[in-house]
């Protein structure tokens, strides 16, 4: 499962475009995360965004390669996480020379009153003008990533590298606990529906033990999102797609122990 964290790229001017779009907003925008930001401001839906290009970074001998990536229009996750419009398609190359300075660089968002730490980059003006922000859809990453800008900048070996917690196995049993209690379910139905009731057949285990092997994956795997929420945005889509199924899972069996009562 590709749960690899994202690098946003960002510049100061753009971040202070932002302010003003967010402080201009009155309590309607502010409720209904629909904001008056111009037809070519990236956005999320009506949310303004405060890159305007998401894509990965990948350290390769002496070189930097960023290249922006796009979840493709049909894709489930746009529905979840919401349409993005009007990021850059963008790619660029860097090399320790290039680079002048690595510093911190400290936001306030206005929107939420979190602070967030960029990194930015001084660099050759024919490089993103001389100057841009980078980060991580995770601040444990960003931090990383300070590390690594500057052992790349030192030429020195990028020892560190980012989490990336793809190999985890723990959010697709996530979803096999959700497939079990459905199954588990409508396995309830069926041995009622025949025998008029679950106790006394073989129906009963089988459904119990469906049902607990189902909770078992469901409660391990909510801890897990829980303590990896905010790593990246990738894990907090499959959260909300995660809690989404279950909670219409929990409405339609509210329904069916509504008629079978």
């Amino acid at each position: 499962m590709d749960l690899k964290p994202t690098i946003w790229i960002s510049t100061i001017d753009h971040l202070e475009l932002y302010n003003e779009i967010i402080k201009s907003g009155t309590f309607k925008n502010k409720f209904f995360y629909n904001y008056p930001a111009p037809e070519d401001f990236p956005k999320t839906n009506k949310l303004p965004l405060t890159y305007f290009s998401s894509g990965e970074v990948i350290f390769k001998g002496n070189e930097l390669l960023y290249r922006s990536i796009e979840v493709e229009k049909n894709s489930f996750k746009k529905y979840v996480m919401g349409s993005q419009y009007n990021l850059i398609k963008l790619s660029f190359i860097l090399k320790p020379s290039n680079i002048k300075s690595i510093e911190q660089y400290s936001y306030k968002n206005p929107s939420n009153k979190r602070k967030w730490n960029w990194i930015r980059v001084i660099c050759d003006e024919d490089m993103m003008d001389g100057d841009f922000l980078i980060s991580v859809d995770g601040k444990s990453n960003t931090k990383k990533l300070f590390e690594m800008l500057n052992q790349f900048k030192e030429n020195q070996t990028v020892s560190v590298s980012l989490n990336d917690l793809s190999d985890s196995a723990i959010p697709m049993l996530g979803y096999i606990g959700l497939f079990l209690l459905l199954i588990s379910s409508v396995l309830d139905l069926i041995v009622t529906a025949t025998y008029g009731t679950i106790n006394g057949n073989i129906g009963g285990p089988i459904v119990a033990g469906l049902l607990l092997l189902a909770m078992i994956l469901i409660f391990t795997s909510m801890i897990w999102y829980l303590t990896k929420i905010n790593e990246n945005s990738k894990i907090q889509y499959h959260w909300q797609l995660f809690l989404g199924i279950l909670f219409i899972y929990i409405m339609l069996n509210a329904v069916k122990n509504l008629f079978y009562s």
